[in-house]
């Protein structure tokens, strides 16, 4: 190829890379560029909110509004973010759920202990604390349409405090962390389709809850 075909080559691909992004065919610049820019660094990197520690690890459920009832919820939910935990490398010491359940059997007080004090009895070092505010499958208006609906308020506690004041590490608000999973309205695909809505909804709020505390890749907004 010749030079001049060369550089018409060339020419051509910058003049089609600057119409896709709204420009004249005289420059790229101004929202343009900042559109070429965005489409050769399409990720950002997202700094954890909070560093946990290494040690014993308890996660903690609770659901005061009686929103799961399905008892595989709180297994499921703690499952996929121990294993998330494990391969990022936040923590790899999470007390196992069957633990919290066989202290749950044990102890006739053990609902109407704080967090502090089962992480203490597990003897761990810290408790994440996850507190239910709303779980459904189920649009609220277009039923019986499907749309997966979970949030929860997320807490670390320190295990070992002393007092009162210093039991709460993250976040400064009292009311926690909330984290939300919303998925997209539409129709069932078969009567196993609520398992598999359920499984969904603990992952992906597994995944968000997890990138709370480790750096991570995320897709930059348009």
């Amino acid at each position: 190829m010749s030079a001049n075909r060369r550089h018409a080559a060339k020419s051509g691909l910058v003049a089609c890379l600057c119409a896709l992004a709204g420009l004249s065919s005289i420059a790229c610049g101004g929202t343009g560029g900042a559109w070429l820019w965005w489409m050769t660094n399409p990720t950002e990197t997202i700094k954890a909110e909070y560093e946990l520690g290494k040690g014993r690890l308890v996660i903690l459920i609770d659901d005061d509004q009686g929103w799961l009832a399905d008892p595989a919820i709180r297994p499921s939910l703690t499952g996929a973010i121990t294993k998330q935990m494990k391969e990022n490398k936040v923590n790899q010491h999470v007390v196992p759920d069957a633990d919290i359940v066989q202290l749950r059997k044990k102890d006739p007080k053990f609902e109407k202990r704080g967090a502090r004090e089962i992480g203490q009895a597990l003897k761990a070092d810290q408790v994440l604390h996850i507190n239910v505010l709303a779980f459904s499958l189920h649009h609220e208006t277009v039923d019986p349409a499907y749309q997966g609906h979970f949030a929860v308020a997320v807490k670390v506690l320190n295990a070992d405090a002393k007092s009162s004041e210093d039991v709460r590490l993250w976040p400064r608000s009292a009311d926690g962390k909330r984290v939300e999973v919303t998925t997209e309205l539409h129709t069932g695909k078969g009567s196993s389709y609520d398992e598999q809505l359920r499984r969904r909804l603990c992952d992906e709020m597994a995944d968000k809850i997890t990138k709370l505390f480790y750096d991570h890749s995320a897709p930059k907004p348009l």
